[in-house]
C-alpha cells in the first residue's frame, strides 16, 4: 500500500483504468497476514468484469474515477473542484467501507487496500501537479486517520503500519504544497527599498504561522477524537465500553495528542483550547469506563503520562495561553479521581506515576 508502480484495473465498464501505484511488499505481507492469494505480476493485475468486485469500496471508487472522467487510461483529465468533491467523497467513505468490507472476507479487504491505494494515489498526484485543494487533501489525513482507528477498533493488526505509512506520505505532501505556496508568496512580495515608507511596510505577527490547510474549525485534534468516541458509541447503545478495542482506541489518541498539540499550536493560537477539549472528551470517556468497571491500568497509565508530557510540551512551546492552563488543571482533577484513594500513585495498585 502507497508503493510507486503501474496498476491496472478494469472496471465493470469495460474502461481500462491504472494508477501509479501498486502494492509493495508490506502490503503482500498484509495478505498473507489476511490468508489472501497471491495478487498477479505488477502490471497485469485485472478486476474481473464478468463478476462483481467482491470490495464495495473497490467498486466505489473505480465507479466514481470512471463515471465522472476523472482518470480515465491511466490519466488524471480533471482537477477541478466539482471532481476533487468527488475524490473527497471517495476518501470520506473508506473508514466506514473499511466495517463492511472486513465482514466481507479476506478478498474484499484486500479489494479495500486497493481502493483507499487507487484514491489516494489520485490525491497525491494532485499535489504533485499543484492543482490539490488543501482541504483534499485534508479529507485524505482524517480519512486514514479513522481508518487507523477502525482498524485498531477491529483488531486488524496489520494494516496499522501501511496505514501509517500513507498518513506520512499525504502529510509529505501536504507539506510540500504549503511551501510552495510560502515561495510562491515570498517571489510575488516586492523587494524593500529605500524609497519605501518604513511606516507601510506590513510587520508580520509574533505568530503567524496558519497553515493553508487549517479550516476554521475547533482544531485538528477535536476533528480526530470526536468523530472516533461518536463512531464508538454509535455502535454501543450510545456509550464508550470499557472493552479491549475503544480501550486501544483511546490509548492510541492519547499518545498522539503531543503530536497534535504541535500542530494545533503552530496551526493558531486559538486552536489549542480545542486540543484541550478533545483531550478532555478522551478523560471523560475514561472515566466512564472505570464506573463501568474494566477500565485498564494500562489506560490510565496512557492518560497520565500523555497529560504530564503535553504539560511540559505547552511550557517548551511557550504555550501562556490561560485557558489551557485552566483545562491542564481539570484534566489532572478529573485523572486524580481515578488513582487508588490509599495511594495516588496507583491505580488498582499498579503505579502509573511518580
Amino acid at each position: 500500500m502507497c508503493a510507486t508502480g503501474p496498476i491496472r484495473h478494469t472496471d465493470r465498464h469495460g474502461q481500462s483504468f491504472k494508477h501509479p501505484r501498486s502494492p509493495d511488499a508490506t502490503e503482500r505481507s498484509n495478505a498473507e497476514a489476511f490468508s489472501i492469494p497471491a495478487a498477479p505480476p505488477v502490471g497485469t493485475q485485472v478486476v474481473p468484469t464478468e463478476q462483481p468486485l467482491e470490495s464495495v469500496y473497490q467498486h466505489l471508487v473505480l465507479d466514481t474515477m470512471f463515471q465522472n472522467r476523472i482518470v480515465v487510461n491511466s490519466q488524471l483529465l480533471r482537477t477541478d473542484p466539482r471532481a476533487q468533491q468527488h475524490i473527497r467523497h471517495c476518501l470520506a467513505a473508506a473508514p466506514r467501507m473499511l466495517f463492511n468490507d472486513h465482514r466481507r472476507g479476506a478478498h474484499a479487504l484486500l479489494g479495500w487496500f486497493r481502493g483507499v491505494d487507487a484514491i489516494l494515489s489520485t490525491a497525491l498526484t494532485l499535489a504533485r501537479v499543484g492543482a490539490a485543494e488543501p482541504k483534499t487533501l485534508l479529507a485524505g489525513e482524517s480519512a486514514l486517520w479513522h481508518c487507523k482507528l477502525m482498524a485498531i477498533l477491529e483488531g486488524l493488526q496489520a494494516m496499522i503500519s501501511p496505514l501509517d505509512q500513507c498518513i506520512q506520505k499525504i502529510r509529505n505532501s501536504m507539506q510540500m504544497v504549503e511551501e510552495q505556496h510560502h515561495s510562491t508568496a515570498a517571489a510575488i512580495t516586492p523587494a524593500s527599498s529605500n524609497n519605501v515608507n518604513p511606516s507601510s511596510r506590513r510587520v508580520p505577527a509574533t505568530h503567524e504561522r496558519r497553515p493553508s490547510f487549517i479550516t476554521p474549525r475547533d482544531s485538528l485534534y477535536l476533528e480526530v477524537v470526536l468523530p472516533a468516541l461518536n463512531n464508538i458509541r454509535a455502535k454501543n447503545a450510545g456509550t464508550v465500553p470499557a472493552q479491549p478495542g475503544p480501550q486501544a482506541i483511546i490509548r492510541h489518541l492519547l499518545a498522539s495528542a503531543p503530536d497534535f498539540l504541535t500542530r494545533d499550536w503552530n496551526a493558531s493560537p486559538i486552536y489549542v483550547t480545542g486540543w484541550a477539549l478533545g483531550l478532555h472528551e478522551l478523560i471523560d470517556a475514561i472515566r466512564g469506563m472505570r464506573e463501568q468497571g474494566g477500565l485498564s491500568w494500562d489506560t490510565v497509565l496512557s492518560a497520565t503520562t500523555t497529560l504530564d508530557y503535553t504539560i511540559r510540551l505547552a511550557q517548551e512551546l511557550r504555550i501562556e495561553d490561560q485557558t489551557l492552563s485552566h483545562m491542564f488543571a481539570g484534566a489532572l482533577a478529573k485523572l486524580e479521581a481515578l488513582y487508588d484513594p490509599d495511594d495516588r500513585t496507583k491505580f488498582m495498585g499498579v503505579q502509573v506515576r511518580n
